[in-house]
């Protein structure tokens, strides 16, 4: 048997993201030791990422965008008004990761849905118990 110093054939090894980078995923994190005594290729599997987007009173992220944990500087996250708020721009509702990874501010861009007044009674009133939204 040829022994050798350094790792076995078909020895895997993982590596981790040092601080202030996280893994990107679907990118492979493991080389493994081949048959002639190489490692196996890997590229750049981590990266800098905001956090998790700024969550907000009146709007919810999109589905697409709620189940990503990577967020890349200059990436994009989208909002939809909650039911009962409306959007008041024609804007894209969107936030963007910043260089410093934080995310770009998101002005109030839906409002509370409004139902008016209810109108006039015959033989009757309206007593006013909450607001009309």
């Amino acid at each position: 048997m040829n022994q050798t110093e350094g790792f076995p054939l078909n020895t895997q090894v993982t590596y981790r993201c040092r601080d202030g980078f996280v893994k990107i995923p679907r990118k492979s994190d493991t080389v493994e030791c081949l048959s002639n005594s190489e490692w196996s290729n890997i590229n750049e599997f981590c990266g800098r990422s905001c956090g998790a987007p700024t969550r907000l009173k009146f709007a919810s992220l999109s589905k697409e965008d709620e189940t990503k944990n990577y967020h890349p500087v200059r990436i994009t996250v989208r909002y939809i008004c909650r039911p009962g708020y409306e959007n008041i721009t024609e804007m894209l509702l969107v936030s963007t990761c910043l260089e410093n990874l934080t995310w770009s501010e998101a002005p109030e861009f839906c409002r509370r849905k409004s139902c008016g007044p209810p109108g006039e009674l015959l033989h009757g009133r309206a007593v006013r118990i909450t607001e009309l939204l």
